[in-house]
């Protein structure tokens, strides 16, 4: 399989996997090969995939059904890590099969996200207010609930600075914004 095909399938494995350290008790033998000091329950980003979704090769299918997209073909690679670089969920490297898929050839534009929030009413996360008993679960233990006039829709925004500046604090770049303040950022840029 040609690399250049297969490289968007290993980015999209390897973006669907959450990054974590290392197991503890991981050392590294001179082969680079994993070499583990006690036994432990392997754990991987694919490891609770229901075996419904297990990968199959298929045929390019029809491009004229699929205006505007690319077929990206299905392979097999070697995904994970073997090496104490990874995170814990990269463990352990094992083969993995992806099934050939459809993607667009441009990201979406601001006018298509538009018309879907018009079709279907979609409600962005910026737009709506923190729910604080799904934001304590991602937080550790113990963190007590900020005020609520904290807790309001809102969004980091990306605000390109008109002069070089020095790349070590990136609130030089971005911006905290409630929810008004985006929908107006949004209207002056139109």
């Amino acid at each position: 399989m040609n690399m250049n095909r297969l490289t968007p399938i290993v980015l999209l494995c390897l973006l669907s996997c959450q990054g974590k350290k290392p197991p503890a008790n991981t050392t590294i033998n001179p082969e680079n090969a994993i070499v583990k000091q006690e036994k432990t329950t392997a754990i991987s980003c694919v490891s609770n995939l229901p075996s419904r979704f297990a990968a199959t090769t298929a045929q390019a299918p029809d491009d004229a059904a699929h205006p505007g997209m690319v077929w990206i073909p299905g392979g097999t690679f070697r995904m994970g890590a073997d090496n104490a670089q990874a995170m814990e969920d990269e463990y352990p490297k094992h083969t993995t099969t992806v099934n050939g898929f459809w993607i667009d050839k441009t990201e979406v534009t601001n006018a298509q996200f538009a018309a879907f929030v018009k079709a279907t009413g979609y409600i962005t996360t910026a737009e709506r207010k923190p729910d604080w008993e799904e934001l304590k679960q991602q937080v550790p233990p113990g963190t007590p609930k900020p005020d609520e006039s904290l807790l309001l829709p809102a969004s980091l925004v990306f605000s390109p600075p008109d002069h070089p500046i020095p790349l070590n604090d990136y609130s030089q770049w971005w911006s905290w914004k409630k929810s008004r303040e985006l929908e107006t950022s949004a209207r002056a840029r139109q």
